[in-house]
């Protein structure tokens, strides 16, 4: 590992975009960090979107046709935040969303009619969130006057495998984001949960992947750490919801947090610092 680039990667889970109170702190983070190191920003959907969409896939496997009211919950809630933060380009942004909010609907209403959903028209399904988060909190960034560029992961993260789970490839993505350098935006804002294929085609992480976006990318920028906001003060010693007593912890190995991963603890995806390759992460 070299000594850093330069990069910081920033990712921010649902919680920290879903509000305008949310967002905004996630400008100023942004902002601040962009003052002292080039900044790249991953994005998970907005709290609930994920869940509520593999939920809608599920009513529509079994006959139920659910993409209207999917989509216009969707439309609704990602054209509020846009109204609330980013006023001057909302109507800009809102026609961005419109072609992926029509996908998911036209998913969703085919698999109601008994067309089987497949692994990979799931995968397409669940992205979904992903894919209007970026262009909202990007249009949001843009707004307070710093240049920032939506960017789909499929043109810089690389994993194989199932269409619902896949493999990252740290040497492939590194390879490919590399060769995406030379275009990148002042301020990429790249889609957690999601990567592409050898041809680009949609592939997930897994719940929660966001995480190991962002740390599969701060390895293939060889960034000088990355940062994971959420909505707690870091790493708990217990569940703060069971335990109100739990603590932060003020630091961790990389196999104490793998571990703690593994055994539950939601703060970060198991696999994420198995990519880090050495990066520092902060929570």
């Amino acid at each position: 590992m070299t000594s850093g680039s330069g990069w910081v990667v920033l990712k921010f889970g649902g919680t920290s975009v879903a509000s305008p109170r949310a967002l905004r702190r996630a400008v100023a983070v942004v902002a601040r960090t962009q003052r002292e190191a080039r900044t790249a920003v991953v994005v998970s959907a907005l709290a609930g979107v994920t869940s509520a969409l593999e939920a809608a896939a599920t009513a529509a496997a079994h006959g139920k046709a659910v993409g209207a009211a999917v989509a216009g919950r969707l439309r609704r809630r990602h054209r509020k935040l846009l109204h609330a933060l980013a006023p001057a380009r909302a109507r800009e942004t809102a026609r961005v969303l419109e072609p992926i909010l029509l996908a998911v609907h036209a998913r969703l209403d085919a698999a109601a009619l008994g067309i089987r959903l497949t692994a990979s028209e799931h995968a397409h399904v669940l992205a979904t969130g992903e894919l209007l988060a970026v262009h909202v909190v990007a249009a949001v960034l843009a707004e307070r006057g710093l240049a920032a560029s939506a960017v789909d992961a499929r043109a810089l993260l690389v994993a194989r495998g199932g269409p619902l789970e896949a493999e990252p490839d740290p040497a492939a993505s590194r390879e490919r984001t590399q060769r995406w350098l030379a275009l990148a935006p002042a301020l990429p804002v790249v889609t957690g949960f999601l990567a592409g294929d050898d041809d680009k085609g949609l592939v997930l992480l897994g719940r929660g992947g966001s995480d190991v976006s962002a740390t599969l990318l701060g390895s293939a920028l060889e960034a000088n750490r990355v940062e994971l906001w959420t909505d707690t003060p870091g790493v708990l010693t217990a569940d703060p919801r069971l335990e109100p007593a739990a603590r932060v912890h003020s630091g961790l190995s990389a196999m104490e947090a793998a571990r703690l991963a593994r055994l539950g603890a939601r703060v970060l995806h198991p696999r994420t610092l198995e990519l880090a390759h050495g990066i520092p992460v902060l929570v």
